[in-house]
């Protein structure tokens, strides 16, 4: 059975499975819910016709172990035993090649302005801006996705046309599980709202909707 793909989100860190198959099918778990349930009401069905005890026994044992099978399979959503990559080493470095502060560094001051639509200085101010909000800290034994990392995903989808930052291709940007990429950008767009919001967005005067306008 092909391994399938495997998202777990803990607060706003997510991990995901290294081993994606694409022809992974997400309907395994209730094509096989469905043909337990058939078993059991077979099994049901025989038994009560059949007049061998150790007939009757045999279908009372496979009804017995299809609801058992059927209650722990309700328990969980995978088939399979989950496995996780941990990006924690993987975006630390990617946080430093974007703000040249790494050892190994090629990332320029343009490449990162036309990565993220502003200046690296730009970039810390507003970061030093939203840091402290408390949708960035969250109680979990894994840790806390840096909130450097979380706006760079932010700010490269808003300055990206069209699907080009899509939670599919963000990963050939970022590294980066599939459903993080939607945790990340609620959360760092929540900080700028609740901290700088007042300060960034306002409805233009009488004067300044004039020259809009024009």
């Amino acid at each position: 059975m092909p391994v399938p793909r495997v998202i777990e989100v803990r607060g706003n860190s997510a991990i995901a499975d290294d081993h994606l198959e694409e022809d992974y099918d997400k309907n395994a778990r209730k094509n096989l819910i469905r043909q337990l349930q058939l078993l059991m009401f077979l099994a049901c069905q025989y038994c009560n016709i059949t007049l061998l005890p150790s007939y009757k026994m045999i279908f009372l044992m496979i009804e017995s172990n299809s609801l058992k099978f059927l209650y722990s399979l309700g328990q969980q959503r995978y088939l399979t035993n989950r496995t996780y990559r941990d990006f924690c080493h993987e975006r630390r470095l990617f946080v430093e090649e974007q703000l040249n502060v790494g050892d190994h560094s090629k990332m320029n001051a343009a490449e990162f302005q036309r990565n993220f639509r502003m200046s690296r200085n730009s970039f810390m101010k507003l970061w030093a801006s939203i840091k402290d909000h408390p949708v960035f800290t969250v109680k979990s034994n894994r840790g806390q996705t840096s909130s450097l990392y979380q706006l760079m995903v932010l700010l490269k989808y808003i300055g990206t046309e069209g699907d080009g930052m899509s939670n599919q291709k963000g990963r050939s940007i970022f590294p980066n599980s599939h459903g993080s990429f939607d945790v990340f950008k609620n959360c760092c767009a929540r900080a700028i709202i609740e901290t700088i919001g007042d300060a960034a967005y306002f409805w233009p005067s009488a004067l300044e909707r004039k020259e809009i306008s024009r």
